[in-house]
């Protein structure tokens, strides 16, 4: 058997048996999940199919980590359920994690409440929650947020040794970034967050 991996926005003929195979087990409508997988590019998020020849068997999701320039968050990983029971959980897991190497990635982040244990023998270790960026754009403008929220400190930082600091003109003061946008998989409630054991793994 040759198995390998590909990206959905690289086979987008697949489009259609992906959303069959993860409404095996998380049930959408057919809209919703390929408004969700047509999102897959290189840049990410990234949807990753791994095939045995030509046939869909499994599917794992690489998305950016906020703050985390060298971390993928991954998300969707499943197996089909006729193909179960065959080791191929930690095939796809391999080949993910060659991808993400090839891409300068060095860390993997998950979240399960049910798995854990599994993905332990396959190298994770427990971790502290992370936040998924659902697109560039936003990790772009989280990070100049930043910059800017650094500078501000160092700035203020100089000005309260100058003489005549009590003079509010001399105090830059740049108002806290927003609040990020809550992505699709982005826990909402220190409820959720204590249901799910986060795991990280060095690639």
């Amino acid at each position: 058997m040759t198995f390998r991996c590909v990206a959905l926005h690289e086979r987008v003929d697949l489009l259609d048996k992906c959303c069959d195979l993860l409404n095996t087990e998380w049930k959408r409508s057919h809209g919703v999940r390929s408004r969700f997988l047509e999102k897959s590019n290189h840049e990410f998020p990234c949807s990753l199919l791994m095939l045995d020849e030509e046939m869909l068997i499994g599917h794992a999701r690489l998305s950016r980590i906020v703050s985390e320039e060298k971390s993928l968050l991954l998300t969707s990983v499943i197996i089909d359920p006729n193909r179960r029971g065959e080791g191929l959980g930690r095939k796809l897991l391999h080949l993910t994690e060659e991808y993400a190497k090839k891409r300068g990635f060095t860390y993997l982040c998950l979240s399960s409440e049910s798995k854990e244990l599994f993905y332990k023998k396959c190298g994770f270790y427990e971790t502290s929650p992370v936040q998924q960026c659902s697109s560039n754009a936003l990790q772009s403008k989280f990070e100049m947020l930043q910059k800017s929220a650094d500078h501000a400190t160092s700035t203020n930082e100089v000005d309260e040794k100058m003489p005549g600091a009590e003079d509010e003109s001399k105090v830059h003061i740049i108002p806290p970034p927003p609040p990020l946008i809550k992505s699709h998989y982005q826990v909402s409630s220190n409820d959720e967050i204590s249901k799910k054991c986060w795991l990280r793994k060095e690639i």
